[in-house]
């Protein structure tokens, strides 16, 4: 069904689409905290604006290398505003989650003070981010390969 070729195009697109996913969302990370002050209020706003700095441009790092010039040019500009918005949407959701167990996240969560070990949550927003543009992409990539054989 998949060529050796198809394989090695495939390999090639996960290695960088993993590399740019990570080193845009870092580096727009760390500009963020360099030229951006932190305007935030509570725990949800500040863990969506560190949701959305990470997860667009690991979005966008997964979807260029992705990119697939053989499909039609509707799908390819669908898959370039779908792709990031959903790496967003779903680093988000994966800290909101995640900090139902330190009692500081699902929308608000509890009244203590929150104490956000940002180490471990830059960790966890760059694992989610790119595990997740990397699955919506390639998804996209392997579905055009399979069904309509573009590489």
């Amino acid at each position: 069904m998949l060529s050796l070729e198809s394989a090695v195009w495939i390999l090639a697109r996960a290695i960088l689409g993993i590399f740019l996913s990570v080193a845009l969302s870092a580096a727009t990370w760390v500009l963020s905290r360099l030229f951006l002050q932190n305007l935030t209020l509570d725990t949800t706003m500040f863990f969506a604006t560190q949701a959305l700095v990470i997860g667009i441009p690991a979005g966008i790092g997964a979807t260029a290398a992705w990119w697939n010039l053989e499909s039609p040019r509707t799908l390819r500009l669908l898959a370039a505003a779908v792709i990031p918005s959903a790496t967003f949407i779903c680093a988000w959701l994966t800290v909101e989650i995640r900090g139902v167990y330190t009692y500081n996240a699902l929308f608000g969560g509890s009244r203590r003070i929150p104490v956000i070990d940002t180490g471990d949550l830059l960790a966890t927003l760059i694992v989610s981010s790119v595990i997740a543009a990397n699955a919506i992409a390639a998804a996209l990539y392997l579905y055009r390969l399979i069904r309509h054989r573009e590489t």
